[in-house]
């Protein structure tokens, strides 16, 4: 009966312990595979801008293809309020410009498109220099479109010479219409509709910053002392019959920017969201048929986020294949070389195999000789012999020597009786 009791009770502990285990490895599934529950902010800019519905074309797609996120758009001032929410924790994503130094520690999520300074003026301004004196919208207070213009304005030597004002987008378009500005300055992919509406107001047209597609231009010497901008044109006819001949004008690009704490694994799905629904995001900005996969990180302002890079190199080889030739060299000489030792091994285990014979035969040879100290006098040089063998390696201490060590002294006791029973008959 304790027999029987204390093998249920065994039985039972292994299938408490079993249960235990299962129930572990069930809570685990659960907290891997259990459904996001997430809400990202992402901070764009004014209405009447790209960014915001840029901002609901990329919100739709990581809610349409992200299960369990959920994405809020934020209306803001543009780039220099973006950062400053990324660096207090108002918002996870931000779109910005490649040119602004990032006040807070954003990392690239993806470059969404090519932005351009579009500076519409009224008519009898046909250059930079017309514009002393004139009041011109110059981005919103706290935008990237704020800071560009007054670098533009600073390097052409019109720095404190124009009366710069920073209405948004949709009040600048209105000021313009009602005649009270002389000019807008506008960063805005190209067909932007505010540059549509501006341009549809009488005598309206794009002013150059310089000789486009130039070489050595003030173009050029712009992207010197501002190295995340690139020189830049609006074609002829972009915005229908304007403007009448290319303008030069600079560029930029717009970058979707993640905090750096942000989740690597939300940040690799987000991207992908990104990259994979272009064309739906299209529907909300024509501006997102520039995403693409194909450019180079080090033009970014902004280092990569660890998801971002992550989903980039999804199908570059694993380490395993780019190294596969190298490694199975490695291999078949590492196992050559096991080969080779282990047979090595055998090689020595036999020959020492081959000496305790050897010494089993003098063994026997000692016993046969006829004088009886003689062969005693053998066994002991024999037994001498042989640790000496032991301790120069040449002998393995293994259970056949221990063997040949009881042999040989049950031996030597044998002949060293019959001495003595010799010694015994010749006194007698």
């Amino acid at each position: 009966m304790g027999e029987a009791g204390a093998a249920r009770r065994g039985r039972r502990g292994r299938a408490a312990v079993g249960l235990t285990v299962l129930a572990s490895i069930a809570l685990a599934a659960y907290f891997v595979t259990r459904p996001r529950d997430v809400t990202l902010r992402i901070a764009t800019a004014g209405r009447g801008g790209t960014y915001y519905p840029i901002g609901e074309g990329i919100a739709a797609a990581i809610e349409r293809d992200v299960p369990g996120v959920r994405v809020t758009v934020l209306e803001t001032s543009g780039t220099v309020e973006n950062h400053e929410l990324l660096a207090r924790g108002g918002c996870e994503l931000a779109l910005v410009q490649n040119d602004t130094p990032a006040t807070s520690p954003a990392r690239a999520v993806a470059p969404i498109y090519p932005e351009v300074l579009h500076v519409v003026a009224r008519a009898g301004i046909d250059d930079l220099d017309a514009l002393r004196g004139r009041r011109i919208a110059g981005g919103a207070e706290g935008s990237g479109t704020a800071r560009l213009v007054a670098s533009v304005l600073g390097h052409f030597g019109l720095a404190g010479r124009v009366a710069v004002v920073h209405p948004t987008t949709a009040d600048a378009v209105a000021a313009f219409r009602r005649g009270e500005l002389d000019a807008v300055a506008l960063v805005a992919a190209l067909r932007a509709d505010a540059v549509d509406e501006l341009l549809a107001v009488d005598g309206a047209h794009l002013l150059s910053l310089g000789p486009p597609g130039v070489p050595g231009s003030t173009l050029d010497g712009f992207e010197v002392n501002f190295p995340f901008v690139v020189p830049a044109l609006v074609p002829q006819g972009a915005y229908g019959r304007h403007p009448a001949t290319a303008v030069g004008t600079v560029g930029l690009r717009a970058v979707l920017v993640a905090r750096p704490d942000l989740d690597a694994e939300l940040v690799h799905d987000v991207t992908r969201a990104i990259y994979e629904n272009r064309v739906e995001m299209m529907r909300h900005h024509r501006a997102a048929r520039h995403i693409t996969e194909r450019y180079d990180p080090a033009e970014l302002r902004f280092a990569l986020h660890p998801g971002a890079e992550a989903y980039l190199r999804r199908d570059q080889p694993s380490f395993l294949q780019r190294n596969a030739p190298a490694l199975s060299f490695a291999f078949a000489t590492f196992m050559a070389t096991l080969s080779a030792l282990l047979g090595l091994r055998q090689h020595l285990v036999r020959r020492r195999r081959r000496r305790i014979d050897e010494y089993y035969r003098r063994v026997e040879a000692s016993v046969a000789e006829a004088d009886p100290s003689q062969g005693a006098r053998a066994l002991r040089e024999l037994q001498r012999e042989a640790l000496r063998e032991l301790i120069a390696d040449r002998l393995e201490a293994n259970q056949a020597f221990t063997i040949f060590q009881d042999y040989l002294r049950s031996e030597l006791a044998a002949l060293e009786r019959r001495l003595e029973e010799r010694d015994g008959q010749a006194s007698a």
